[in-house]
């Protein structure tokens, strides 16, 4: 992006004066909590709108391998009304929920960890005292277990679906209409993907594959950035700007680690 010939000025100090150095102290309290209750409704809104990551990549992907694999993508599954909920309102009701639900257990299993090793060294010192054991004794030995710690997500697990049942029908009925129409927007867009064939004419055959070149760099920055290394992709075949002529067009993404050059220029011979 170009520089602008000229910056953009500081804003005035009175144009930032919200006039709340003239409030007394419960004028400032309510002003604070007016500010913090419409942030709360406004980031419910955005969670409630747009409760998912755009699937714009995904879907062109899924075009990719049906049009040149002559395999059709899986038919979406309707997510289950309970994880629909946790999709949407994980951060806003769930997780405050679970880091204490998280908290109590790992507490809960500090007291009962202890409560075992004292057991323990209570039962070595008994073993040095006498050699005989009883076959009741040595049972509830068996099945005296370590305890293991909380597992993270089986509290998660737990804690969504209380907060779940608690929930009114009506909120219910909500989520799961959500839910309904996330997978008719799915399945809709799963049917139209069946309907399209791969490029019959030489004209189409060269549109989609210039087409496809936007999306296999996507890729390609996508696999440089992600493992660090670099990415050269070649595709050989007619090609339409060739006239038609077996050629070879390339992408590359990165440098070759110490040569500060692509593949082409820092090993033309191979390449």
């Amino acid at each position: 992006m170009d520089d602008l010939e000229e910056d953009t000025p500081d804003p005035e100090d009175n144009a930032l004066d919200l006039g709340w150095d003239e409030l007394n102290g419960e004028e400032l309290k309510q002003q604070q909590e007016n500010f913090a209750q419409l942030r709360t409704r406004i980031s419910q809104w955005y969670r409630t709108y747009f409760t998912g990551v755009n699937r714009s990549n995904a879907s062109l992907m899924q075009q990719v391998l049906h049009n040149f694999t002559s395999h059709s993508t899986p038919k979406p599954k309707r997510l289950a009304d309970v994880a629909q909920f946790s999709k949407i309102y994980y951060d806003s009701m769930i997780k405050p929920e679970y880091v204490k639900d998280f908290e109590a257990a790992k507490a809960l299993f500090k007291v009962k960890l202890a409560q075992y090793q004292q057991r323990q060294q209570s039962k070595e010192g008994d073993s040095g005292h006498s050699d005989g054991q009883t076959e009741g004794e040595g049972a509830e030995e068996e099945e005296d277990e370590e305890p293991k710690p909380p597992a993270a997500i089986n509290v998660r697990r737990i804690t969504t679906y209380r907060l779940w049942k608690a929930q009114t029908d009506d909120f219910r009925t909500q989520v799961a209409k959500f839910a309904d129409d996330a997978h008719d927007e799915a399945v809709a867009e799963w049917e139209e993907q069946k309907k399209r064939t791969p490029p019959k004419s030489a004209e189409q055959y060269d549109c989609s594959l210039r087409e496809m070149y936007q999306l296999v760099k996507d890729f390609a920055e996508g696999v440089h950035q992600e493992f660090s290394m670099a990415v050269s992709m070649l595709l050989c075949g007619p090609i339409g700007r060739s006239n038609g002529a077996i050629d070879v067009r390339s992408i590359h993404v990165g440098e070759i680690i110490g040569g500060k050059l692509q593949w082409p220029q820092y090993d033309p011979d191979d390449y």
